[in-house]
């Protein structure tokens, strides 16, 4: 049994009804904070592959289409923001 699973274990586990070897163990396991496996995936393979989707999209246009689309949904928010002032100053 890994450590995360231990860990997972023994929290699941009312602690007043652990024993004191068992406590010990739970408090060492929560300072040692171990995590389970995110992926299978290492993380130089998916930043390389992040980072390759990112440079296709921005060199086919898309960087120019998302300054557009963040633009008019900043406009969108300042306007309906405008608009629901009244609304939150009535309740």
């Amino acid at each position: 049994m890994s450590k995360f699973e231990r860990l997972i274990d023994l929290s699941g586990t009312d602690y007043n009804l652990l024993t004191p070897d068992e406590k010990q163990e739970l408090d060492g396991l929560r300072l040692q904070n171990p995590r389970g496996d995110f992926s299978y995936v290492n993380g130089p393979a998916i930043v390389i592959f992040i980072g390759v989707v990112v440079l296709l999209y921005s060199w086919a246009g898309g960087l120019l289409a998302a300054y557009l689309t963040d633009f008019v949904q900043g406009i969108f928010i300042i306007i309906l923001s405008f608009i629901l002032i009244p609304f939150g100053c009535t309740r």
